[in-house]
C-alpha cells in the first residue's frame, strides 16, 4: 500500500522503502512510503494510508498554481490525498495532461525506493564519488557557434516582439496555443520554415486528441 509516514525517526532509520520526501502546507515534512501495511506498523512510524492493494499503479505529485485550480483537481475522480500544498493522484489515462493543461507542476512520483546515504553504507552499496568534470571538444565546438544576438532575435519572434516572414509574408506572432487557430497555423508554419531553411528534413504531424486537432511540426537532423 501506499502511505503517508511521518518523520517521528530518522529516515536511515526508519527501514522503509521511500518514494518521496515531502513538505505539506503546515511546513510538516513527510515521506511516502510503498510498502505492506504490516511492515510499516512494525515499523513503530506514525501513518496513514493513501492507497490500499497498490499492486502495479503509478502515482502523481501535482502542485496546483491557483486555489480555484486546486478545487477543480480535488474533484476529479484518481485524486487520493491533498496535503494542503500538494495532492497525490493515480497516474491514470489523461490525468497528466489535464493537470498540465490547468498549469499545476507535476511530478511522477519515483517507482524505486529513494536512497540516503546512511542506507547506501548500511547496505554495503559502494558510496558515491564524484567525477571530475571534462570539457567535451564537440559540446566546446557547437557553444561556440552559438551567437546570443542569434537567440534574441529568434526568441523575439517567436514572441511577437519583432515581425518574422511566413510564407513571403511579413507577420506577428499572437499566440502559440493550440487552440488559437488561425495563429497557431502560422506558428507551425513559420517553424517548418524556418527549420527547412537550416537544412533539415521537415514534416507535419496531424493529431486529434480530447476533442481538439492541430499538427506538430518535425525536423530530423
Amino acid at each position: 500500500m501506499l502511505a503517508r509516514v511521518e518523520l517521528t525517526k530518522s529516515r536511515t532509520e526508519l527501514r522503509l522503502p521511500v518514494h518521496a520526501w515531502l513538505l505539506d502546507a503546515r511546513g510538516v515534512e513527510y515521506l511516502l512510503v510503498l510498502a505492506r501495511e504490516n511492515d510499516i506498523a512494525l515499523s513503530g512510524a506514525h501513518y496513514m494510508v493513501i492507497d490500499t492493494n497498490a499492486g502495479n499503479r503509478a502515482w502523481l505529485i501535482v502542485m496546483p498554481k491557483a486555489r480555484r485550480a486546486r478545487q477543480r483537481m480535488l474533484d476529479m475522480a484518481g485524486v487520493l490525498y491533498d496535503d494542503g500544498r500538494q495532492f497525490i493522484a493515480r497516474a491514470d489515462g489523461t490525468n497528466a495532461e489535464y493537470y498540465a493543461g490547468h498549469g499545476c507542476e507535476i511530478e511522477r512520483m519515483s517507482a524505486t525506493p529513494l536512497v540516503f546515504t546512511r542506507q547506501a553504507a548500511a547496505l554495503g552499496m559502494p558510496a558515491a564519488t564524484p567525477k571530475p568534470l571534462a570539457a567535451d571538444p564537440l559540446v566546446a565546438s557547437l557553444m561556440a557557434q552559438v551567437a546570443e544576438s542569434n537567440l534574441y532575435r529568434e526568441l523575439a519572434g517567436l514572441t511577437g516582439v519583432e515581425p518574422v516572414t511566413i510564407g513571403g509574408v511579413t507577420v506577428v506572432i499572437t499566440s502559440r496555443h493550440t487552440t488559437s487557430g488561425v495563429p497557431f497555423q502560422k506558428d507551425t508554419q513559420y517553424a517548418f520554415e524556418r527549420l527547412g531553411a537550416l537544412g533539415l528534413d521537415v514534416s507535419y504531424h496531424y493529431w486529434t486528441k480530447s476533442g481538439y486537432s492541430n499538427r506538430n511540426v518535425i525536423a530530423v537532423k
